[in-house]
């Protein structure tokens, strides 16, 4: 196998070992007598650490200019945190090891900046795609399998082979090469501040943020609690999670590979977010379980579309050595989109009830669609295959 082959393969075992205990873990908090608050923080403490620690780990990740060492001590973290939730002996307890989840997910920034050292410019797009598939993937698999896993072995078994995959992707990443990386000037507070100030690269992350307030609206949020109320059971709505993740997976492949370089990013990004909000408006008039079906692969088709092409031109005109630096930035701040989705979304629901918040979050899809077509746009690509 290649360098990129292994990395990748290495980045989709990282994905299934951080999500395969994701269906089960409110559940199991629930089954071992933790109180709804003690849930929530739970749920919370693994974003609020990546809000916290993405921009120091994509700065200090600069500094050094290195990448392995951060993503092997991130996977240590990833395998205690799921070691320290199958030995938690009491739902608080859970707080503190689900936090050392989200501070191993952080690491998600040093991925994609790696990742995108092996190839020139022109093929980023592609790139992104790659890493797009593989986070899809993982995601889709691990979530559809930790239900099962459970089923036949127990509350505990998908913390275990959390842990144990971690372990594998780390071992997968050994032999894989650091990028060459050429320093051509020193990363002081000022041009740490100068990277933060970048327009494009703000206006990218807030226009992403946006895709995470539907994404947390929606597939994470509560598009399951709207299934219930028409009738779906717990097979169903796993069935649900893996076909929107199965759209993001396909989608994902052929936006850097196929559709960017033929048509641009900028029209692929408007695409998807025009696809996002077709499938989100159907949701409140989806009266059948089989038609919600369809509105999530609808969903999942957009965002998959949307994601790489936010992701290449976060890093595209940012030179290479502070693209940590510029990535952690751009994750920080669309983090705000995947704490403010759920939070408005809830508020919205107890004052216009689940159809409004649906139809509201379509109307983000048009902004978002809008201010997409306002970027300018670098299209320096080329025709890739895998």
């Amino acid at each position: 196998m290649s360098r990129s082959q292994l990395y990748l393969f290495s980045t989709f075992l990282f994905w299934t070992a951080l999500y395969v205990y994701v269906p089960i873990l409110a559940p199991y908090a629930r089954h071992m007598e933790g109180s709804m608050t003690v849930v929530g923080l739970i749920i919370a403490s693994y974003g609020f650490m990546q809000l916290l620690f993405r921009i120091p780990l994509g700065i200090w990740s600069d500094r050094t200019g290195r990448w392995k060492p951060f993503l092997h001590a991130s996977l240590l973290m990833l395998a205690g945190s799921a070691l320290g939730l199958a030995w938690s002996p009491t739902p608080e307890w859970m707080i503190a090891t689900r936090a050392l989840g989200g501070l191993a997910a952080c690491s998600w920034v040093v991925w994609v900046v790696m990742y995108a050292g092996f190839f020139p410019e022109e093929r980023l797009p592609a790139a992104m795609s790659h890493l797009g598939v593989c986070s899809a993937l993982g995601q889709m698999v691990s979530t559809y399998a930790g239900g099962w896993i459970t089923d036949l072995y127990g509350w505990t078994m998908p913390f275990y082979i959390g842990a144990i995959l971690s372990v594998l992707s780390m071992l997968v990443l050994m032999p894989v090469p650091e990028p060459v990386q050429i320093r051509k000037q020193k990363l002081t507070w000022h041009r740490i501040a100068s990277i933060g100030t970048t327009r494009s690269l703000l206006t990218v992350s807030l226009i992403s943020a946006l895709g995470q307030y539907v994404t947390f609206i929606t597939i994470f949020g509560f598009v399951p609690v709207y299934a219930v109320e028409i009738g779906a059971n717990s097979a169903q709505l796993g069935t649900m999670t893996l076909i929107g993740l199965a759209g993001t997976t396909v989608a994902a492949y052929a936006s850097g590979i196929w559709l960017a370089p033929r048509w641009g990013m900028r029209f692929v990004l408007i695409l998807g977010f025009i696809i996002i909000g077709l499938g989100t408006v159907m949701i409140p008039y989806s009266e059948t379980v089989g038609i919600l079906y369809i509105a999530q692969l609808i969903g999942g088709l957009g965002r998959g579309l949307t994601q790489p092409m936010l992701m290449t031109l976060a890093v595209q005109s940012i030179p290479p050595e502070e693209r940590g630096t510029a990535m952690g930035i751009y994750q920080a701040v669309y983090a705000l989109g995947m704490f403010g989705g759920p939070v408005l979304g809830g508020m919205l629901g107890d004052w216009i009830g689940l159809s409004g918040v649906f139809l509201s979050t379509g109307l983000i899809c048009v902004i978002g669609a809008v201010w997409s077509g306002l970027l300018r746009v670098e299209n320096k690509m080329v025709i890739s295959d895998w």
